[in-house]
């Protein structure tokens, strides 16, 4: 073996050493994350009835953690025999893709309001996925990979996928902002999670802006990059957004013409303030009788 063999092969190593220690990385900020968080889980979560928040929060939590334990097995194993095969670096790659689209949705999810809007946002969403859905299909299978299982080449219809994706966060942003002057700025609750939603906006959409472009200006992607690390971290994002909801307290305030209410609310549940500013009281009425009788429908 000569000098250039030797220097290649060393290159290789690198690389799949880079990658395995990405992977483990995140499976294990996954299990931090859960071991930190557990007394809260097991306070706000399993206490109580289930609701629908809840089963995202356990899908976006237990699912994100199988994710890496397979990725992590796959990554140390049979993707680190050189050169790993077309086969399974093409299923690695579309693994990882349907994973963070899953996770990336459930974000989402925990933002979108229901009613007339939420009805627009599943929309919305559906888009995304004929958007994920026609460029995997049509790309996936001409991306030429290394022998690491790196894309040589980034296809352009990335491009496509990360101004949808971006355009549709700009939208949830300013309907999830509208929200709270429907709420009359009285629900801490809503003011969470437009707090909370801005700096989902924030970190969503600069993980694509920075992601994309450079795998499009430097014609290498690399799927730890590009998928593992931000599975773990949009994981984490809905688990925490979840439990800071489920903490919250509305503090008693006296309602009146200005759109208050006397009673305290543990909101528990999804928002569900109505358009039509007329209805928001009978709204609280029925939010309390919820916390009154411990029904959470």
């Amino acid at each position: 073996m000569d000098g250039t063999d030797l220097w290649r092969v060393n290159g290789l190593r690198e690389e799949v050493f880079a990658r395995n220690i990405c992977s483990l990385a995140a499976l294990v900020w996954l299990i931090w994350e859960y071991v930190v968080t557990w007394h809260n889980e097991f306070r706000y979560i399993w206490g109580g009835q289930m609701n629908r928040v809840k089963y995202i929060y356990l899908f976006s939590r237990y699912f994100a953690i199988f994710v890496q334990l397979v990725n992590t097995c796959l990554v140390f194993f049979p993707l680190s025999q050189l050169p790993v095969g077309r086969r399974e670096c093409e299923a690695w790659l579309l693994f990882l893709i349907i994973s963070a689209c899953l996770l990336m949705f459930t974000v989402d999810a925990v933002i979108m309001l229901r009613g007339k809007i939420a009805v627009f946002l599943a929309i919305l969403l559906l888009g995304q996925l004929v958007v994920v859905t026609t460029c995997t299909s049509l790309t996936v299978p001409n991306v030429p990979f290394g022998p690491t299982c790196d894309a040589l080449k980034t296809p352009p219809d990335a491009a496509y996928f990360m101004v949808v994706v971006i355009c549709s966060h700009i939208v949830l942003l300013v309907l999830t902002v509208r929200k709270r002057k429907v709420a009359f700025g009285q629900s801490p609750v809503v003011d969470l999670v437009v707090r909370d939603g801005a700096w989902v906006f924030v970190l969503i959409v600069s993980m694509f802006l920075v992601t994309i472009p450079y795998s499009l200006a430097s014609q290498i992607a690399r799927p730890y990059a590009l998928f593992v690390l931000p599975i773990s971290l949009l994981s984490i994002i809905t688990c925490r957004l979840i439990l800071n909801m489920q903490k919250v307290v509305i503090i008693p305030v006296n309602y009146s013409a200005g759109g208050t209410t006397d009673t305290g609310i543990a909101f528990t549940s999804f928002i569900d303030f109505p358009e039509d500013e007329s209805q928001v009281p009978s709204r609280i009425s029925h939010l309390t009788s919820i916390i009154t009788t411990g029904s959470i429908p």
